[in-house]
């Protein structure tokens, strides 16, 4: 893919008016990417106006200024997320008491992160560790935390996170958060910590997560990026991006036309972040940037704010600034700087490093539940017939077990120590494997 084109035009009606009543006249853009050229529109400087005034609210915060903290009607009455993804809450708790408290076993820190992104809640991951405590992949049994979820169920509280829905994926009970927990437990049997450690690019861990049941592009990144926070992915932020479907949203308000293309985002969020400052000098606005050392954005910041611009211009043209989620502004004190992961600081995050070629997402991956019989096939070769998890028995298979002793031993190994005291062995399976 081409490295994007741009080049400034004048607008043939140069008076268009900015829809949050910016005063600077409205100049378009012409950002060529992969051989289609996009021209910005007067959401695309909202944009860099919301976010200037954004952070500058959240600084005003964390001085210790008393509210309102900005002028901006919307930002008054309505609840955003910090423009750095790494200062929301949800973050910083990710980082200070998921990630590096507690055992720093790299299996205990990617099991605590799976627990944490299996609900997205706070008082779900502080109810299981003043329970079960300290939470560790050894100590783990199913059990022990599904009652301990049901109990709180009982009384009446909510598991996950209002601020998306968190789709279960398919793993044979009807309860969401069993599936949840097999999930977890499928990602930590199969490998996935030798897998992820062993990427070459950031593109790759994105692989790895994304084969697992229920993993779409959306969760996939999200979990991606607090996984990036710890010692066990040492990546740059701007190796990779994907765009959820909110950020897809922002971007087809910033560029017309707004058809985009599967790639193409993702290069209009990379041009963005790279050219950040141009566009806040551009506008004459101040921007201080992350903490002591006012860091830019990175793509994952653009994308999430993306997301929040999208809803911020919907109440800004509507100007419907009584209605939507109000909230009362918190006053409680916040650090003047927010924490940063320890395992930024890590060389090898110097250096952006992109995955070669255009990105084209894997194969989804299917997740053993059981090997229900054993045959030997006409070339002689051992197979086994697999029921898989997430799907109906008319959808299991015979493999080869060359393949499953790679991919699910432990399945393997469960299947051949119950058929070894009864003395079964592989039948002849005369006709072709299905």
């Amino acid at each position: 893919m081409k490295e994007p084109v741009v080049k400034t035009v004048t607008p043939s009606s140069s008076t268009k008016r900015n829809p949050d009543g910016g005063k600077k006249k409205f100049e378009s853009l012409e950002v060529e990417v992969d051989e289609k050229t996009f021209k910005t529109t007067p959401i695309f400087d909202m944009f860099w106006r919301y976010t200037a005034n954004r952070h500058a609210a959240e600084e005003k915060r964390r001085a210790g200024e008393p509210p309102p903290w900005s002028s901006d009607p919307a930002l008054q009455t309505h609840k955003f997320c910090s423009i750095f993804r790494v200062a929301d809450r949800g973050s910083q708790f990710l980082i200070t008491e998921v990630i590096e408290k507690g055992s720093q076993l790299p299996e205990d820190i990617l099991f605590r992160v799976l627990l944490y992104c299996s609900f997205v809640k706070i008082e779900t991951y502080e109810l299981l560790e003043e329970h079960l405590g300290p939470l560790t992949w050894s100590s783990y049994r199913q059990k022990k935390y599904a009652a301990v979820l049901q109990d709180a169920m009982d009384d009446g509280m909510t598991l996950y996170t209002g601020a998306f829905q968190k789709f279960p994926p398919r793993l044979g009970d009807s309860v969401s958060y069993i599936n949840h927990l097999r999930l977890l437990e499928v990602m930590m049997d199969n490998g996935l910590l030798g897998k992820l450690m062993e990427c070459e690019f950031m593109a790759d861990a994105f692989d790895a997560l994304y084969v697992y049941p229920s993993m779409g592009d959306f969760m996939t990144f999200q979990l991606l990026i607090n996984l990036s926070y710890t010692p066990l992915l040492n990546f740059n932020e701007n190796d990779f991006v994907i765009a959820g479907v909110g950020a897809m949203e922002g971007l087809r308000k910033c560029f017309s036309p707004t058809s985009l293309t599967r790639g193409s985002e993702e290069e209009l969020i990379r041009w963005m972040t790279e050219t950040q400052d141009e566009h806040f000098e551009r506008l004459g606005l101040e921007f201080s940037g992350l903490g002591k050392r006012g860091r830019a954005m990175t793509l994952v910041d653009v994308e999430h704010t993306l997301c929040e611009v999208h809803k911020y211009s919907r109440l800004v043209s509507e100007r419907s600034f009584a209605h939507g989620k109000r909230f009362t502004p918190v006053t409680e004190e916040l650090p003047r700087y927010p924490a940063l992961p320890k395992a930024w600081n890590h060389p090898a995050r110097r250096l952006v490093r992109r995955r070669p070629g255009k990105y084209e997402h894997p194969q989804k991956q299917f997740v053993v539940s059981k090997i229900l019989d054993k045959a030997i096939d006409e070339n002689g070769n051992v197979i086994y017939f697999v029921d898989w998890q997430g799907y109906e028995s008319s959808d299991r298979t015979w493999e080869p077990a060359s393949i499953l002793l790679e991919d699910a031993p432990l399945a393997v190994e469960d299947y051949e120590n119950m058929h070894s005291a009864d003395g079964s062995g592989a039948r002849r399976k005369r006709h072709r494997r299905e």
